[in-house]
């Protein structure tokens, strides 16, 4: 049984010279410092563990979340014979 093999790259084949790995470097590393800058800045944990902490799932279960034609199992049989706080919940899991 024969195994395949694949030729090495070759050396010089994704750079040709030293100083185009170093711009090649800066490059990748200024790409990385603008999108860790960015997402830090738009870190919203903070906001997303208050608003969790204060919700009352109770206040808030008599809604729809979202379009009902999303909601989990929507269109079967089974969601069709659930009562609608049941079909409402399926419409909070999703």
């Amino acid at each position: 049984m024969m195994l395949k093999t694949h030729k090495a790259p070759d050396k010089g084949s994704q750079f040709s010279t030293p100083s185009e790995k170093v711009v090649h470097g800066r490059k990748n590393l200024k790409l990385m410092d603008v999108n860790y800058r960015r997402n830090t800045e738009s870190d919203y944990t903070e906001k997303i563990d208050q608003l969790s902490k204060n919700f009352d799932y109770s206040s808030n279960s008599n809604y729809y979340w979202g379009e009902p034609e999303l909601s989990l199992l929507y269109g079967t049989p089974l969601y069709e014979a659930a009562s609608p706080y049941q079909q409402k919940a399926l419409n909070h899991i999703y």
